[in-house]
Protein backbone atom coordinates (compact mmCIF):
# COMPACT_ATOMS: atom_id res chain seq x y z
CA UNK A 1 0.00 0.00 0.00
CA UNK A 2 2.88 2.36 0.75
CA UNK A 3 4.32 1.65 -2.71
CA UNK A 4 1.01 2.64 -4.29
CA UNK A 5 0.94 5.90 -2.30
CA UNK A 6 4.49 6.78 -3.34
CA UNK A 7 3.66 5.91 -6.96
CA UNK A 8 0.67 8.27 -6.88
CA UNK A 9 2.72 11.12 -5.43
CA UNK A 10 5.48 10.37 -7.94
CA UNK A 11 3.09 10.60 -10.89
CA UNK A 12 1.64 13.83 -9.48
CA UNK A 13 5.19 15.23 -9.19
CA UNK A 14 6.02 14.28 -12.79
CA UNK A 15 2.77 15.82 -14.04
CA UNK A 16 3.57 19.04 -12.19
CA UNK A 17 7.05 19.19 -13.73
CA UNK A 18 5.59 18.53 -17.17
CA UNK A 19 3.14 21.41 -16.76
CA UNK A 20 5.96 23.71 -15.61
CA UNK A 21 8.01 22.69 -18.66
CA UNK A 22 5.09 23.47 -20.98
CA UNK A 23 4.55 26.89 -19.38
CA UNK A 24 8.26 27.72 -19.63
CA UNK A 25 8.37 26.63 -23.25
CA UNK A 26 5.33 28.78 -24.08
CA UNK A 27 6.91 31.77 -22.33
CA UNK A 28 10.15 31.25 -24.24
CA UNK A 29 8.29 30.90 -27.54
CA UNK A 30 6.33 34.10 -26.89
CA UNK A 31 9.42 35.99 -25.76
CA UNK A 32 11.57 34.83 -28.66
CA UNK A 33 8.99 34.55 -31.44
CA UNK A 34 11.68 33.81 -34.00
CA UNK A 35 13.19 30.97 -31.92
CA UNK A 36 13.21 27.57 -33.55
CA UNK A 37 10.85 24.82 -32.32
CA UNK A 38 13.98 22.84 -31.44
CA UNK A 39 14.57 25.32 -28.62
CA UNK A 40 11.27 24.30 -26.99
CA UNK A 41 12.22 20.62 -27.25
CA UNK A 42 15.55 21.36 -25.56
CA UNK A 43 13.61 22.87 -22.65
CA UNK A 44 11.32 19.82 -22.46
CA UNK A 45 14.22 17.38 -22.48
CA UNK A 46 16.19 19.34 -19.89
CA UNK A 47 13.18 19.45 -17.54
CA UNK A 48 12.64 15.71 -17.90
CA UNK A 49 16.31 14.97 -17.26
CA UNK A 50 16.30 17.25 -14.22
CA UNK A 51 13.17 15.60 -12.85
CA UNK A 52 14.68 12.16 -13.42
CA UNK A 53 17.84 13.13 -11.53
CA UNK A 54 15.81 14.58 -8.65
CA UNK A 55 13.74 11.40 -8.45
CA UNK A 56 16.88 9.27 -8.38
CA UNK A 57 18.27 11.40 -5.56
CA UNK A 58 15.03 11.08 -3.61
CA UNK A 59 15.01 7.32 -4.08
CA UNK A 60 18.61 6.95 -2.94
CA UNK A 61 17.97 9.10 0.14
CA UNK A 62 14.85 7.08 0.96
CA UNK A 63 16.77 3.79 0.66
CA UNK A 64 19.62 5.02 2.82
CA UNK A 65 17.34 6.18 5.65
Amino acid sequence: MADLMSLASLSRYILLLFLIAIVCAIIVRLTFSNASPMFAWIIYISFFLASFLVLQLLRSKRKSS
